[in-house]
């Protein structure tokens, strides 16, 4: 009798917890958003206040934090136009190379842009299927991102055309591993992005409603391809 009641605060306490943390973690991310705008943005309206005060028109102090918000929203809306036409384009590559050639600070942006295009783009293809392979060692398996297809090595034992697996880190999916996998050792779900994303984010919590009732993939099979096919002498290449 203790154990069951035991058992039910528990999992209502975790239940509890489910709800509260993202709630409490979109609250401090926001949070901190809106003090990066306020910091630069409050000095920007104390200049226009002070303006205005001149001309006897008081800009009240609680319109600052809405004031704040729309401006940025309007700065980003801006940018984004800009780069939408030749001029702007042009004036953003050349900040873009300027900044490139600065040592570290190149690397970091280079690195920021180009992840944020490609999780930002995944309804456009920058992640083209979902797929379970074979890693880090052969009977493990992780979910990867296909990112681009490349052409078979050369040889007559070459296992075939090599895809490009992006194995993202759970909570935080921006960042992975890089592996080269053989298109026949990959198995491909049908699954969307936006599910493959939510299964990383939340350590396999949200799992695919598919995979839960029973429809997972066939991973024997996949064992099975691997010790039959040419790739078999890369057997011991993940451990």
């Amino acid at each position: 009798m203790l154990a069951r009641v035991r058992h039910t605060v528990r999992n209502t306490f975790l239940a509890g917890i489910l709800v509260i943390l993202p709630a409490v973690i979109t609250y401090f991310v926001l949070s901190f958003l809106y003090g990066l705008t306020t910091e630069f943005v409050y000095p920007a309206l104390d200049i226009l206040g002070s303006l205005l005060s001149r001309q006897g028109i008081e800009l009240p102090r609680f319109l600052y934090p809405f004031l704040a918000v729309s401006g940025l929203a309007l700065l980003v809306m801006a940018t984004g136009s800009m780069t939408r036409n030749f001029l702007g384009k042009q004036i953003v590559q050349a900040g873009e190379r300027l900044v490139n050639r600065i040592p570290v600070a190149g690397s970091v942006y280079s690195a920021a842009k180009q992840t944020l295009v490609a999780f930002a783009n995944t309804d456009r293809g920058a992640f083209r299927r979902i797929a379970v392979i074979e890693y880090p060692r052969p009977g493990m398996y992780a979910m990867a991102f296909i990112t681009c297809q490349l052409g078979a090595p050369p040889g007559k034992d070459a296992p075939g055309k090599m895809l490009c697996c992006f194995v993202p880190t759970t909570p935080n999916p921006t960042s992975g591993v890089l592996v080269l996998v053989p298109e026949a050792d990959c198995v491909f779900v049908d699954i969307t992005v936006d599910e493959a994303m939510r299964f990383v984010v939340s350590a396999g919590i949200a799992a695919p409603a598919g995979w839960v009732n029973g429809s997972f993939p066939d991973l024997v099979s996949l064992s099975r391809r691997r010790a039959a096919g040419p790739a078999r002498r890369d057997v011991n290449a993940y451990e």
